[in-house]
């Protein structure tokens, strides 16, 4: 990131931060000054906040219609409740390349004997386990994934 120019204090000086691979995590944010002449202050004297930041946030939910069991998963999900109750489920994670070093969990909330499978995107991809997918049976059943 680079650095903002406030040279008029009357001025209010902002900046963008992508937080869509950030989400649910703690950024410090440090923060120093520059008198008008370009002295800058010293780092012993520069201020630090922290910030947590929300990121992006995909709907946590999913529930089977008649017309859609298939779901693909969007870059904010990390915990999805996955209500099979009328069909079964398949939901389609995003390519590992997204969605490296985080856990994605998928339970299932219903108690019908409807399924909930968890496939990679493409069908080259597999589990630690070798297999190419995952099948949540039973209402509670979850699966953590982390994703390297």
């Amino acid at each position: 990131m680079s650095g903002i120019n406030n040279s008029n204090p009357n001025t209010v000086e902002s900046f963008k931060l992508d937080v869509l691979n950030y989400g649910r995590q703690t950024v410090f944010l440090q923060v120093s000054s520059q008198s008008p002449t370009g002295v800058a202050s010293g780092y012993v004297n520069d201020e630090f906040r922290e910030l947590f930041l929300f990121g992006a946030q995909a709907p946590t939910s999913i529930a089977s219609t008649l017309a859609q069991t298939t779901f693909y998963m969007s870059i904010g999900m990390s915990m999805i409740n996955a209500d099979a109750t009328l069909g079964s489920i398949t939901f389609v994670l995003l390519p590992a390349s997204q969605i490296s070093g985080r856990t994605i969990t998928v339970s299932k909330s219903d108690s019908t004997s409807n399924t909930v499978t968890i496939v990679p995107y493409s069908s080259a991809d597999e589990f630690e386990d070798g297999t190419s997918s995952v099948i949540l049976s039973f209402a509670g059943d979850s699966q953590s994934m982390r994703v390297q």
